[in-house]
């Protein structure tokens, strides 16, 4: 598709013409000249302008479509001139579907999207490559394309438009951070501060009896052998490396941003009332290698706008959780309908909370969960690399 933009040279050519008329009316050989010389000029200038995108090419290449938060991806665009006329300029406009930066390109916007530009100079048969690069500062599905060419003829008085249809996609995973001291790996599991040394222990083999001690786990305590004993008897779990835990994310508070919480070497599993194409997240724990980057990628596509209520959710995701699978909430805010779902969550499951802090939203009250962390929201999160997690 091509648009011409309206210029003068038209009009000029018929004044040109008028006067070499003149100039040839009353003899005046040099008026009449230039007169033509001006015409031929005009003409030449309007051919170069109608042809200057004839047989011109854009590609654009991406060295890799996935890419972590705060990364730099290469890419590379062309035009290629594969004419004999010459182009002393030509610009393009790449459209962006997000918010990407692109390094030694000049950003425009354009309504909710942008678009990186420049202007080059291609000489007959020739291809100009330029080497950029994106830093992915932004989580979610980037789009680019299309792309408007611009040029016209060397003066500038005449410019053609044409659009080509090149799309890519660049998905940005969200920010991954290290868990600042405590953290929350000892901690979720069994959901008690003693749950370190048990850490790799599971709840469906037992293989004996201890004494109870302060701070162990009320679930853990065997009432029927109890009731044959003086003392409380808690129940002494076999070691398994098949640990499975289920993150629930609440994105009902705008400032929330999720934490890296998978403990390392156990079945990770995501639930929310997040959606991505309309359907809220629901991924059950799997100790698949495939799995945090599907989960990466559902965070990266969430929109936090979605039809279901988040206690809807803990309830769904309780009807999917093997027994033994500890459970993980992550919410900026702890509503009456959350903790009763949390609630009904931990007759089955051990359940720790992760409160991120903002200026609104409050904790789920004392008896509710397991164990509750909290995380500080701040608003330089981006340039952090570790994230404190804190009783």
């Amino acid at each position: 598709m091509t648009r011409f933009r309206a210029d003068g040279l038209a009009q000029l050519m018929v004044v040109l013409g008028i006067v070499v008329l003149a100039g040839w009316g009353r003899g005046a050989v040099t008026l009449a000249v230039a007169g033509g010389v001006g015409i031929a000029v005009c003409g030449l200038l309007r051919f170069w302008a109608r042809h200057c995108l004839s047989s011109v090419d854009y590609q654009r290449q991406l060295d890799q479509h996935r890419a972590c938060f705060g990364e730099d991806v290469p890419l590379r665009v062309a035009i290629t001139n594969d004419k004999l006329l010459p182009l002393p300029w030509v610009s393009f406009e790449d459209e962006i579907k997000g918010r990407l930066a692109i390094r030694d390109a000049t950003i425009v916007e354009r309504g909710s999207s942008q678009a990186f530009t420049q202007v080059l100079a291609i000489g007959p048969y020739q291809r100009v490559e330029r080497r950029l690069s994106v830093t992915c500062g932004r989580r979610g599905l980037h789009r680019l394309g299309p792309v408007r060419l611009a040029s016209g003829d060397p003066v500038g008085c005449r410019t053609l438009t044409k659009r080509i249809d090149v799309f890519d996609e660049l998905l940005v995973y969200p920010k991954v951070f290290t868990l600042g001291p405590p953290g929350i790996v000892p901690d979720v599991l069994l959901g008690d501060a003693r749950a370190a040394r048990r850490a790799m222990e599971d709840p469906t083999r037992v293989v004996g009896h201890r004494q109870y001690r302060p701070g162990d786990a009320l679930r853990m305590i065997d009432w029927r052998a109890t009731a044959r004993s003086p003392i409380a008897l808690v129940r002494v779990c076999e070691p398994t490396a098949n640990l499975r835990v289920a993150l629930f994310l609440d994105c009902s508070v705008p400032q929330l941003k999720w934490p890296d919480m998978a403990p390392r070497g156990a079945g990770v599993g995501l639930f929310s009332a997040a959606t991505v194409d309309g359907r809220p997240i629901a991924h059950p724990p799997s100790t698949s290698p495939d799995t945090l980057a599907t989960i990466l990628e559902s965070l990266a596509r969430a929109s936090p706008f979605g039809r279901a209520l988040f206690a809807d959710v803990l309830e769904m995701g309780l009807g999917q959780l093997a027994r033994g699978t500890s459970a993980v909430v992550v919410a900026g805010d702890f509503p009456e309908a959350t903790n009763l779902a949390m609630a009904r969550m931990r007759t089955r499951h051990p359940v720790t909370t992760v409160g991120v802090v903002t200026d609104q939203g409050c904790r789920p009250p004392a008896g509710v969960v397991d164990h509750h962390l909290q995380a500080v929201y701040v608003d330089d999160w981006p340039t952090r690399s570790v994230l404190d997690v804190a009783s």
